[in-house]
């Protein structure tokens, strides 16, 4: 009896798991740095952009959102929920007219590190690479 409980519990937990949504960045704090470039009509000249340069945005731990009106697009690896887009421009105070393609740069600490009118990952990696919790995933283990 105890294993079929524990089975139960187990398979509850995987299930929450597998349908939380993304409502906005707090579930990524601590783990993942997050670049935002908003209002852009291109959207998929960016996303080759970011697929050029998986490997060095996986190094920093970077998850990236291309916001569209109400629509994303993302490395996230999860579901992201209809009310992402909204939460964002509520938390990081986002003006729904900024201009095509502003990115932002935010920190694992949440906080607004970097914000720029075009996307320039060379300047962002350069940024990122600077902070001091950066500095010490760099160093050797």
């Amino acid at each position: 009896m105890k294993y079929v409980i524990c089975f139960f519990i187990i398979s509850l937990s995987i299930q929450a798991k597998e349908l939380a949504m993304l409502t906005d960045l707090s579930d990524l704090r601590w783990e993942n740095r997050v670049i935002v470039v908003s209002t852009v009509n291109d959207k998929d000249s960016i996303s080759k952009i970011f697929e050029q340069h998986e490997t060095e945005l996986n190094e920093r731990d970077i998850v990236w959102f291309i916001m569209q009106n109400n629509t994303v697009s993302s490395n996230f690896s999860g579901n992201i929920a209809d009310n992402f887009v909204p939460n964002m421009i509520q938390n990081y105070k986002i003006n729904a007219q900024l201009e095509q393609g502003n990115v932002m740069l935010i920190g694992k600490d949440g906080g607004i590190k970097w914000a720029a009118k075009r996307l320039n990952l060379a300047d962002i990696f350069s940024k990122i690479d600077s902070m001091p919790m950066r500095q010490v995933e760099m160093r050797p283990k």
